[in-house]
């Protein structure tokens, strides 16, 4: 696998997570909360997270410890979210492979995304 593959938080890891939100018209940032598993972090090290709107890279942060109730924040330019429904991505730079205990890909746990 190499680094420049796509890994999202979805049932298949090896594609960025899409998701459609309906934001307000104001200044607004990206908020995903999520959990990094500790068995993903011991074998791949610490991962990149990369955040899209409509395409364009609104941020990127590197997460270097598991844990639960993590969060990404992403200021939204303005003018971005003139598309409605926003698509979002998040795509993660590397994730465990697929092995004997778990045929998945694993990357993050997604529990919340939303603007704020």
């Amino acid at each position: 696998m190499g680094s420049n593959s796509k890994h999202g938080a979805g049932p298949n890891a090896s594609s960025p997570s899409c998701f459609n939100l309906h934001p307000r018209a104001n200044q607004w940032s990206l908020n995903l909360t999520f959990t990094l598993p500790g068995v993903v972090t011991d074998e791949v090290g610490p991962i990149t997270m990369t955040a899209r709107i409509n395409g364009q890279q609104v941020g990127a942060q590197t997460f270097d410890s598991p844990g639960e109730n993590k969060q990404f924040e992403a200021v939204v330019p303005d003018g971005l979210l003139t598309t409605q429904p926003a698509e979002v991505e998040f795509e993660l730079d590397k994730a465990l492979p697929p092995g004997d205990r778990d045929p998945r890909e694993l990357g993050i746990i997604v529990f919340s995304v939303a603007f704020q």
